[in-house]
This record gives C-alpha cells, structure tokens and sequence, in this order.
C-alpha cells in the first residue's frame, strides 16, 4: 500500500479495467456509427421538407388558376344573366312603345289618305 492507502493494481483490477475501456471503445464507435447515419436521416429529412414545399407551391398555383377560371366563368355568367334580365325588362318596353307609335303612325297616314282622296298627288 502507497501512503494514501491506495492497493497497487492486480491482473484481474487491470483486465477488468481493460474490458471497461474496450466497452467504452465500442460504445464510442456505435455512436460515430450513429451519428453518420442520422446526419444522412435529417439531410433526407431536409430534402424531402424542400421537394414538400415544392409540391405545395405547385399545388397552390394550379388551386390558384382553376379558383381564377371559375371565377371568370361566373362572372361571364353573371354578366350574361343581367344582359338577359336588363332585356327581359327593357324589350316587351320597346316593343309597346314601338307598336304605339305604329299605330299612331297609322292613324295619321289614314288621316292624310282621307284628305288628300280628293286631290290629285303632285
């Protein structure tokens, strides 16, 4: 024994330590094993996050145009339909008055025909 007590190391204190360490050595080495294998995860990680958002910008524009189409499509359509509404009011309107004024006109050619029967044309 040293002066503080300390027993020297016997054979078995020193395989016993040896076996520690080779435990430590493998176990270092699994971890480096580890660490190369989840470094190659999270860049398969990271590229399939970038090629997602790809497919999500991909996706949005096309949403983007059919809402754009549709939304033409039913504005033409709402056009349309006033065009039809104003000419469903405005028409049987102008048909009226066109047939008053065809029968005022006829009124007044039958008063002219009557007023001239007697006179000969010019």
């Amino acid at each position: 024994m040293d002066a503080e007590g300390n027993k020297p190391a016997t054979k078995a204190d020193l395989k016993a330590m040896e076996s520690s360490l080779r435990g430590d050595l493998a176990a270092k080495a699994d971890i480096a094993r580890l660490d190369v294998k989840t470094d190659k995860i999270w860049k398969e990680v990271v590229n399939t996050w970038t090629r997602m958002d790809r497919m999500e910008e991909r996706i949005i524009a096309r949403m983007d145009a059919g809402f754009d189409r549709v939304t033409q499509t039913n504005d033409s359509f709402a056009a349309k339909m006033e065009t039809y509404a104003r000419e469903t009011v405005i028409i049987p309107k102008t048909l009226d008055a066109h047939g008053d004024e065809l029968r005022d006109h006829e009124k007044r050619i039958e008063a002219l025909e009557a007023g001239t029967a007697g006179r000969p044309p010019r």
